[in-house]
């Protein structure tokens, strides 16, 4: 129970520095940055979308390549690979398709597998033994690393970039809409007094 706390504490100290964006409204300078973050959140957020259908084509290519792979299970822990027979130990050997790759059990650490793979690509980081057991796997890759850091990531900064240039020209209007958006907030719509101790005026007004 504790650990579950101290995960969630640490996860909420992100949410309370953020907090401090409220603070910087009334900046002039620091307010139009405020602004562009929050606006390049949304542009953010619909490149994740556009991203993950491109993520979810890719991954299921190779999962399903990876089962034209000349490897199969014979039983009684006898594996074919290039048509050579060989015993495989099941107590030192992990396999998981979708989460693993076969992985002897004095590793220090069990690899990504291929579900994973095109994710850690885009921060240049996959298994290049691992994909080239894959027919096709690596010309997949190399196509799905082109598109993802070159064409995707260039629209991404396309986008950032048209963003900040449109709130910029209108920064003095931006900051004075928000400014007044604060003003009007803590004089009609907030108490004076923080909480917890404005939650007498709270339930004298219902």
């Amino acid at each position: 129970v504790y650990t579950a706390y101290q995960m969630l504490v640490s996860f909420d100290a992100v949410l309370m520095m953020c907090e401090l964006f409220t603070f910087m409204w009334t900046s002039l300078n620091f307010g139009v940055l405020t602004i562009t973050l929050v606006q390049m959140m949304v542009d953010l957020g619909l490149f994740v979308v556009f991203f993950s259908v491109v993520l979810v084509g890719f991954c299921l290519a190779l999962i399903g390549l990876s089962e034209t792979a000349p490897q199969h299970q014979l039983g009684n822990g006898r594996v074919l690979v290039d048509g050579n027979e060989h015993v495989r130990d099941v107590n030192d050997v992990l396999r998981n398709d979708f989460t693993t790759r076969v992985v002897p059990s004095s590793e220090t650490s069990v690899e990504l597998g291929l579900v994973w793979q095109p994710f850690w690509a885009m921060f240049a980081e996959f298994d290049l033994a691992e994909l080239s057991r894959i027919p096709f796997g690596l010309p997949l890759m190399w196509v799905y690393v082109l598109i993802a850091n070159v064409v995707l990531v260039n629209m991404l900064i396309a986008m950032f970039a048209e963003t900040y240039a449109r709130i910029k020209r209108n920064a003095f209007v931006e900051y004075r809409y928000q400014h007044y958006l604060h003003i009007f907030e803590y004089q009609y719509a907030v108490h004076a007094l923080p909480p917890p101790f404005n939650f007498p005026l709270l339930v004298w007004d219902t």
